[in-house]
């Protein structure tokens, strides 16, 4: 005679494992009300040389020259993209870009920046920043810098060749990832793009902490 099944173990046979749980994840943009929230983990992530001041982030992102958004996880925020667009090019620029730090090392980084991508779809591009290793201050930092690196060449970013490139005093490396338009620029255009990009931000005696220029 069988026996009868367990009713508990009849619930229990239509609860998930922990491994076979999945969240959703999506992007959206970032509310106005949400943008004195999200620079409070700007501070954290960005050193004050390469953020702006909360009070212009408002301004460009009132303007229409600076796109900011969220991804999330269910009801919590796992990371936050802003984008600096201008009407004098067809291409963009990842201005700020992070992961909360217990969702990093996870592939969270790489899904965002996907999502990131297929909004951009429209633009011919977008360009990456990211510092050069030879100027890290210690060998941690260099790692830092080189994992940066391979995380944007992995989805397709490649860096522009013969550009001297710096903000503020902080040399970088330009990166670039074509979309609708599948030229590369060269140096000369890509130096184009980042004045054009930040004279929209920037005051035209701040303009001078740009430097880009094919070498």
């Amino acid at each position: 005679m069988r026996k009868a099944e367990d009713p508990f173990e009849r619930v229990l046979r239509f609860i998930p494992n922990e491994e076979e749980i999945t969240f959703m994840r999506a992007i959206r943009p970032l509310k106005k009300r949400e943008v004195n929230r999200v620079y409070l983990r700007v501070m954290r992530d960005f050193p004050p040389i390469e953020r702006p001041p909360l009070y212009k982030l408002h301004r460009h992102i009132r303007c229409g020259l600076m796109h900011g958004h969220l991804y999330e996880e269910e009801d919590a925020q796992a990371g936050y993209a802003f984008v600096l667009r201008s009407g004098n090019t067809p291409r963009a620029m990842l201005y700020l870009y992070a992961v909360e730090p217990e969702m990093r090392g996870q592939g969270v980084g790489s899904e965002f920046l996907r999502e990131l991508l297929a909004n951009y779809a429209a633009q011919d591009g977008l360009y990456a920043e990211v510092e050069m290793v030879e100027h890290a201050r210690s060998e941690k930092d260099k790692q830092t810098r080189l994992n940066r690196i391979a995380f944007y060449e992995k989805l397709g970013f490649r860096r522009v060749e013969g550009l001297y490139y710096s903000i503020y005093g902080v040399e970088m490396h330009l990166f670039y990832k074509p979309l609708s338009a599948p030229e590369h620029p060269d140096a000369a255009q890509a130096a184009r793009d980042a004045e054009a990009l930040y004279r929209d931000v920037l005051r035209p005696h701040e303009m001078i902490h740009l430097k880009a220029y094919p070498i």
